[in-house]
């Protein structure tokens, strides 16, 4: 008993004793340091690759919901053909009756889709650049739509400049260095998509 309690009662090793330098702290300060924005780093990536394939699969449907509304009603406007240009805006050449006609600088709700506006920046005839193709595209058939779909958290109305304001974009258009800034930060996606206008106008070029 006595030759265990001489044995405790012995120094102890300096390590211990000494406790943690300055030095010491520093470098596990800055381990933890390191470690610990590299793990956050990794969470807000994580989050923002989650935020980014949730706006491309609810985009994918709005935009493929957009495309059979267009698609069933292109061609068969009471007062067409139209040139491919009126399907800019809204997607329709032919406002509904009762409501006002599309305004120049507006986003429109996605059908069923809470939180997504789009807006078509773009009709173009398919074949446009074919040689000899006429200039008139009143009566083309295969048109090809720009649709950007933007997620915004606003009751509509929601208006370009208004969006523009808010996200603080140099720029008062919807050109491409600003749909491309949209797409950067995640909240917008740029689709480009062909639809077959019904040629309804064929039975009066027919002859009897």
């Amino acid at each position: 008993m006595v030759l265990a309690t001489r044995r405790l009662s012995g120094k102890v090793p300096t390590m211990f004793r000494r406790g943690f330098t300055l030095l010491e702290m520093l470098v596990a300060s800055m381990v933890f340091i390191v470690g610990f924005v590299s793990v956050f780093s990794l969470f807000l990536a994580g989050m923002k690759f989650r935020q980014q394939g949730d706006l491309d699969t609810r985009a994918a449907i709005a935009v493929r919901n957009l495309v059979e509304e267009i698609q069933i009603d292109a061609g068969c406007e009471a007062s067409g053909p139209f040139a491919v240009d009126a399907y800019k805006g809204s997607g329709f050449a032919e406002p509904v009756k009762g409501t006002p006609a599309p305004s120049d600088d507006e986003f429109f709700p996605c059908p069923g889709m809470t939180g997504l506006f789009y807006r078509v920046l773009e009709s173009k005839d398919c074949s446009g650049n074919a040689p000899g193709a006429s200039t008139d595209t009143s009566l083309a058939t295969v048109l090809h739509l720009r649709i950007l779909i933007v997620a915004f958290a606003t009751n509509p109305p929601l208006k370009v400049s208004d969006l523009l304001r808010r996200l603080k974009v140099q720029s008062a258009t919807m050109d491409t260095p600003t749909i491309q800034e949209l797409v950067r930060r995640g909240i917008a996606t740029d689709n480009h998509v062909a639809i077959v206008r019904q040629p309804s106008w064929m039975k009066n070029l027919t002859t009897p």
